[in-house]
């Protein structure tokens, strides 16, 4: 039976879009989704996320990149690199560019919040896609931000309820 659920495949908008086969997207959680986690995913099937978090240390996030890189080697097709920042304390201190710009990821994920604007006037979204994200998609906790996502054109919406920890969860939706 575990080889007739390893061979499933789900066929949704999600899977079709995103390249992968099954619609399981692991969290970019600070702290526990790094590069084994992302991979043992992407080997499952599922959109595997490394957590660059804060993205202080980049070296870090140089290795977790190399390891799922590495873990998922021999899969055919290759997995999309994804990589998710929390962005009110990565995208100001210009670690965001850094990492974009180091490992391409086809994949963003920002959060807390998922859109801002830096001195030049660009904004975390332009520049995952300057730097080739193919998909940038935005982790939101109330109304006002999934209007404000839907409108700067992220191409996909994490809802976050309360049951996240309550992570950017505004009052509106009662946190």
């Amino acid at each position: 039976k575990m080889a007739q659920v390893a061979m499933m495949q789900l066929r949704t908008r999600f899977t079709e879009a995103l390249g992968i086969t099954v619609p399981i997207m692991s969290g970019p959680m600070a702290g526990v989704a790094g590069g084994e986690l992302a991979a043992a995913v992407a080997r499952a099937g599922g959109l595997g996320f490394i957590a660059a978090g804060h993205a202080r240390d980049l070296e870090f996030i140089d290795q977790q990149v190399k390891l799922f890189r590495a873990k998922t080697a021999d899969l055919d097709p290759k997995p999309p690199l994804s990589i998710g920042f929390i962005t009110f304390c990565s995208f100001p201190t210009g670690h965001v560019e850094e990492v974009l710009k180091r490992h391409r990821p086809e994949i963003v994920q920002f959060f807390a919040p998922a859109l801002m604007i830096n001195e030049t006037k660009e904004s975390n979204l332009e520049l995952a896609r300057r730097y080739g994200a193919k998909y940038v998609m935005a982790q939101v906790g109330c109304l006002r931000d999934i209007k404000q996502a839907i409108d700067a054109g992220f191409d996909v919406i994490i809802a976050q309820g309360r049951e996240a920890g309550g992570h950017g969860l505004r009052s509106e939706l009662g946190g």
